[in-house]
């Protein structure tokens, strides 16, 4: 009989690649609730790598919310890289997540987050397991806490931001209808509202600007580096799965704040001490004339 040949043929071996058995390979049992859906607001440095390590996580779905493009001046401490620059930073996160994870469900919406908020009512919010706030900007996370009172349901929140130059960083996690919460670090020792955050690591008693700005860059920057974003983006995915609540704070022993012409606080001795780790519970941070969570 004739025979067929076949030429360039490779064996292909075939693997198992659906989720479950993925997450089971890591040995790691699954620590959330049935409530499996997590937003993160403001997909940066931070909120990129707590989205990257989520997505491999027992999450559901992820709400991506940021209004911003991707910037060259990003790249050297963001998930994205120079491919993804000029688009949306939520679409081209989602594309990339996707890729790695394709039956992870990804929503993106390029808003602000208090946009997002509006248009949820309660029901909405209690399918979601945890809010992420990593903006950057504490006016914007302020009011979403002040919003997330106002609703009937429970929320998990997880905020978290860096200080300048890499010196440390700071994750806070409640409940949105409990008492504590971020406003709560607003105000000084005898309880009277402040502009600055009592956890601060440093006070500014020269003024000195802690912004950086390069020429032909498009704006000024908080100096710090990929390692310190990854470094909070690993504690809030903690708080996240495990829903943790408390103060956690962690500083760097290798510089300090006098080497840039800053004072150190006590937050920061009491870090340092720890072994540049510090945590309180909610109920050293509750605020009992606190605007937003004792109203």
């Amino acid at each position: 009989m004739a025979s067929n040949k076949y030429r360039n043929f490779k064996v292909q071996t075939l693997q198992r690649g659906w989720r479950e058995y993925l997450l089971n390979r890591t040995g790691i049992e699954s620590q959330l609730s049935n409530k499996k859906t997590v937003v993160i607001a403001g997909c940066g440095s931070v909120g990129s790598r707590v989205a990257e390590m989520l997505a491999e996580s027992d999450v559901d779905k992820l709400i991506l919310i940021d209004n911003d493009d991707m910037k060259t001046d990003n790249i050297m401490r963001h998930y994205l890289g120079v491919q993804d620059v000029n688009q949306s930073k939520v679409g081209a996160l989602k594309n990339r997540l996707q890729q790695n994870i394709p039956e992870l469900e990804i929503v993106a919406y390029k808003t602000n987050i208090l946009n997002w908020l509006i248009s949820q009512n309660s029901e909405q919010l209690s399918e979601i397991h945890s809010i992420v706030l990593a903006t950057g900007h504490p006016p914007t996370e302020l009011e979403v806490c002040r919003r997330l009172y106002t609703y009937d349901t429970s929320v998990h929140v997880a905020s978290g931001w860096l200080e300048a130059y890499g010196l440390g960083g700071h994750v806070l996690g409640f409940k949105s209808n409990k008492d504590a919460c971020l406003k709560c670090l607003y105000y000084d020792g005898d309880g009277n509202p402040s502009n600055y955050i009592k956890t601060s690591l440093f006070s500014n008693p020269s003024g000195i600007v802690l912004s950086k700005n390069i020429t032909g860059c498009a704006g000024a920057f908080t100096a710090y580096g990929s390692v310190h974003a990854m470094k909070t983006a690993v504690i809030i995915a903690e708080f996240v799965i495990e829903l943790k609540t408390g103060l956690q704070s962690w500083c760097a022993t290798n510089k300090l704040p006098i080497d840039y012409g800053l004072e150190a606080t006590k937050h920061h001795e009491a870090a340092l001490q720890n072994g540049g780790y510090y945590s309180q519970p909610l109920s050293y941070i509750k605020v009992a004339g606190c605007s937003c969570c004792s109203t």
